[in-house]
């Protein structure tokens, strides 16, 4: 993560996403409860832009509280979801209903495989 507090910006490498599904490959309950810490630490600082380093090509702007609020609540549905669901299908399901427009699905896939594996 680099803060440039001149411009009011951080580029948060993978801490941030911004409009596409988030690499959960293998998290665990615990990880995903760091990554949210991180996300926590990076809304401290109050950034106007944050420079993701996922972005969709068709994310709507550098909106900092936009990236923020997303990847929370894209974290917290994952983790409900292979909490509270039977199977990465019903997963996948989930969270493609709640981030309809998110690009890069094929992320999204392989996460839930790994929640499901025996």
């Amino acid at each position: 993560m680099l803060h440039i507090p001149e411009l009011d910006t951080i580029c948060t490498g993978d801490a941030v996403y911004n409009n596409i599904h988030m690499w959960l490959w293998y998290s665990t309950p615990e990880s995903r409860q760091t990554w949210l810490s991180t996300i926590d630490k990076i809304a401290d600082m109050n950034p106007a832009t944050i420079i993701a380093g996922h972005k969709d090509p068709d994310a709507p702007d550098d909106n900092a509280a936009r990236q923020i609020a997303q990847s929370r609540s894209y974290v917290e549905a994952f983790d409900r979801a292979v909490t509270e669901l039977p199977s990465a299908d019903a997963v996948i399901d989930e969270i493609t209903k709640e981030f309809p427009n998110y690009g890069n699905p094929y992320t999204l896939f392989l996460a839930a495989q790994t929640q499901y594996q025996t």
